[in-house]
């Protein structure tokens, strides 16, 4: 095949159902290994170690209390305290969860400069072991802070448990991370994967800061692996390069009601490196040297037809979000 036939834009419709297996070369370092449904797997098969709940300020409509079991610490933003503590006023949204007390589920931390919570809400999560760490800098917003208060967390607190108690209220988190990050003594080669909550669909500037910090942090902490869910889907960031994203079956996140058989999934090009090239094994509507970029083409419902997983080469970091129907 010749390089100008290779460098066509194609886009191949596949059928519902497709079995895609991990890209050939043996050595896993060689792509971008995505599960982003382990946190839907049962409790008893799924390791919490260093998996974090980061809840942010806005109603909670998902099963929290599944995917709490699945995490290792817990952190709210300022009025992501809020939210938790009136989650279990509402038995709306237990999910079939029964005698639920407020007492069982206390976070570890809470973190921001306070401006949203309720100082009751405050007292009560305080007086039950939380950890309050006040940061009143207005130069990181609460999810900055909070990433910062894990990332230290992971760092120092197995050698001191109680290394927040001395920084300043101003922005003694972030000065405590910089410091740590331009010394030795940083552990550079810690997973840790965050699933975020209430990121998105609040307040539009809040969700595109979401979306801004998934490509900061990448860059800044790649080890970091962040994933947004909402009630509809779950949003997260493909890596430059070979991404293969896989799953044990579609059940577990998409019920097959005849009308729709395959969930739905798109690929987001958020980023000021555009064009960007994709190639993808395993979607509905594949694509081969298929060109994406704001101004441009996108591809939006999109469908997943991969039984267990699918393959999406991109030529630069972009944003993907599947639907969640279960």
């Amino acid at each position: 095949m010749s390089e100008d036939s290779e460098l066509i834009e194609q886009v191949i419709e596949q059928p519902d159902s497709l079995i895609i297996s991990p890209p050939s070369d043996s050595s896993s370092s060689s792509y971008n290994h995505i599960q982003p449904f382990v946190y839907l797997e049962s409790t008893a098969t799924t390791q919490t170690n260093h998996n974090v709940l980061l809840i942010l300020n806005q109603k909670i409509t998902i099963d929290l209390i599944s995917l709490w079991k699945k995490c290792e610490i817990i952190v709210c933003a300022d009025g992501g305290a809020n939210s938790l503590y009136e989650y279990f006023n509402d038995n709306n949204h237990h999910h079939h969860h029964e005698n639920l007390q407020r007492s069982d589920y206390i976070p570890d931390y809470i973190v921001g400069d306070f401006d949203s919570i309720s100082p009751d809400v405050k007292t009560y999560y305080e007086s039950h072991g939380s950890k309050i760490i006040r940061q009143s800098s207005q130069y990181y917003n609460d999810f900055t802070k909070s990433i910062h208060c894990i990332q230290l967390h992971y760092q120092l607190n197995h050698t001191k448990e109680n290394w927040f108690e001395s920084i300043d209220e101003v922005d003694g988190l972030a000065k405590l991370w910089n410091g740590l990050n331009n010394s030795s003594d940083v552990v550079v080669d810690i997973d840790i994967t965050i699933y975020v909550l209430n990121a998105i669909g609040g307040r539009f500037d809040q969700t595109v800061q979401s979306i801004n910090q998934l490509y900061i942090m990448n860059e800044d902490y790649p080890k970091v692996t962040v994933f947004f869910i909402t009630t509809n889907d779950i949003i997260f960031l493909l890596k430059k390069g070979v991404n293969y994203i896989s799953y044990k079956n579609r059940l577990m996140f998409h019920k097959d009601n005849g009308s729709s058989p395959t969930p739905t999934c798109g690929l987001l090009p958020l980023s000021n490196k555009t064009p960007i090239i994709l190639n993808s094994y395993g979607l509905k509507y594949d694509m081969r040297n298929w060109k994406t970029e704001m101004l441009g083409q996108v591809s939006s419902s999109n469908r997943i037809s991969g039984e267990t997983g699918f393959i999406v080469e991109c030529s630069d970091d972009i944003v993907m979000n599947i639907e969640i129907d279960v």
